[in-house]
């Protein structure tokens, strides 16, 4: 970026103060060595160096910080791939129990450009799959079947408004999702609002 690395971390340091703890990752390393050297960052120690996409890298940071972090905010690389390995790994093992897990600009995910996999995997997805399942449970649990014959859970499915939610192809589709993205036993709740996410981690 034409501005430096950082610029968020430097802000959140304003608004915290001597309370915050705040640990930065970045990806380029020579910006980050010019930038200490102007003198531009206060805790130079708590710069982390590494790729989101890399998982060794990633580990590495959290046994550099020593984790528990109370919140992690992904406002990095944007790519798909970026973005799942580093919540794979950091929801899990660096994020502390009761903690919030912010993703930002995911609606870069969609663009041919940020989309390495071609079009057959995008974080929006993942994340509305896992919506799905903490909504709809019943309807979408493995017992449940769109064949025709009366079930309790299709009688509910029918009971929520009345009609069919979704068709049989709709149906289908979404457990295929929810099989493709099963929902990790850790996440609480999730909240987006316009090209962002925040999933809040259970306390235990």
């Amino acid at each position: 970026m034409v501005y430096g690395p950082g610029k968020s971390w430097q802000l959140w340091h304003h608004l915290l103060g001597s309370k915050g703890d705040v640990w930065m990752a970045e990806l380029d390393y020579e910006c980050v060595q010019s930038s200490k050297r102007k003198g531009l960052f206060k805790e130079p120690d708590k710069i982390l160096l590494g790729d989101q996409s890399n998982p060794s890298d990633v580990q590495n940071w959290i046994r550099q910080s020593g984790g528990h972090f109370d919140v992690i905010i992904d406002d990095g690389g944007h790519r798909n791939e970026q973005i799942s390995t580093s919540f794979n790994i950091l929801f899990e093992h660096g994020l502390s129990a009761g903690g919030l897990y912010f993703i930002e600009d995911l609606h870069v995910g969609r663009r041919s450009v940020r989309n390495e996999s071609h079009g057959s995997f995008a974080m929006v997805d993942r994340l509305t799959a896992w919506i799905d399942q903490m909504l709809l449970p019943h309807i979408l649990s493995d017992s449940d079947s769109f064949s025709g014959a009366k079930t309790e859970h299709s009688d509910h499915r029918e009971d929520l408004l009345g009609k069919s939610v979704w068709s049989a192809e709709e149906l289908v589709w979404k457990k295929a999702q929810r099989a493709l993205h099963p929902l990790p036993s850790r996440i609480q709740w999730i909240f987006c609002q316009t090209e962002a996410c925040v999933i809040k981690k259970t306390l235990d």
